[in-house]
């Protein structure tokens, strides 16, 4: 009863290799020894691997086609298949919705078992091969892309053109509510090697949208009141940099109050956060 309550409540908690050998197991031991109780353990056990598949092709075909209301049509680069395609040639709103799928992607592969091996983890670092640590990885790549494509530029006039396309992306990756890719992307366009002479001459309302937009991810307040206004069903990819830091204040505290007693505000706040993950992880793109 106890195995099949764990299964039923928690089957983020088995991986399929220990699906496997639980399935042996009920089919083996139990179902030799404890024919009575075979029957529902081996029913908990099926539904298990019937979510876990489910999931699996959830992941593999995320966006559903709805013929009543359609995902917006791709804005295709004339020169697609050209071997010198390049960003300058791809629009940005396009860049930005690519960009967005991509990070929600990463955001959807998070389960409830990579938070709770974060908060296991003492120093409060990501452990290596989670999906929370590739996200994280993946935001410093994003600033350095940025800078790359901007810094890499022959003359000034081309570095005007590149900084102010990917100002235009930022600003469409505030309209999806992109924050953790428009986070990555305004910091790599205000980072130091960004700054003074080497930061090319770009117009008067380029440079007052990124300093908006860069307002908007510093400033928690601003930030905090920006995602207040969304409904429930607005899809949002957060910045993770702020959910990080609520993981690595709830793996400060200590498990136990007292020898034998749990911390349950410990546990109540680990709750909070994962079940937050899970509401933004509910609100899918198109």
């Amino acid at each position: 009863d106890l195995i099949g309550y764990w299964i039923e409540r928690c089957p983020w908690d088995f991986s399929e290799k220990q699906i496997s050998t639980l399935n042996k197991f009920v089919e083996g031991t139990v179902s030799k020894h404890f024919r009575t109780k075979s029957n529902p353990l081996r029913d908990c056990v099926a539904a298990l691997m019937m979510k876990k598949q489910q999931k699996q092709m959830d992941l593999e075909a995320p966006f559903k086609y709805d013929e009543k209301d359609p995902p917006p049509q791709p804005i295709v680069p004339r020169n697609i298949f050209s071997p010198s395609l390049s960003i300058s040639d791809i629009d940005e709103l396009e860049i930005a919705r690519q960009l967005t799928i991509i990070e929600f992607n990463k955001l959807r592969a998070i389960t409830p078992a990579d938070a709770l091996r974060f908060f296991a983890n003492e120093d409060g670092q990501p452990n290596l091969g989670t999906c929370i640590e590739s996200i994280a990885e993946r935001a410093k790549l994003m600033s350095l892309w940025t800078q790359h494509s901007i810094l890499s530029c022959t003359d000034v006039k081309s570095k005007v053109k590149q900084y102010e396309k990917f100002v235009t992306i930022a600003k469409h990756l505030s309209d999806l509510k992109n924050f953790q890719t428009l986070f990555a992307l305004v910091h790599g366009l205000t980072e130091e090697s960004m700054r003074d002479e080497k930061r090319p001459p770009i117009s008067i309302e380029s440079l007052q949208t990124i300093t908006s937009l860069n307002s908007l991810v510093i400033d928690s307040n601003e930030y905090l009141q920006a995602l207040s206004k969304l409904s429930d069903d607005t899809p949002c990819v957060p910045i993770f940099n702020n959910l990080f830091e609520s993981l690595k204040a709830v793996s400060s505290q200590q498990e136990f109050i007292t020898e034998g007693v749990v911390n349950f505000v410990k546990k109540r706040t680990q709750y909070s956060v994962i079940k937050l993950i899970r509401s933004y992880q509910s609100r899918s793109y198109k």
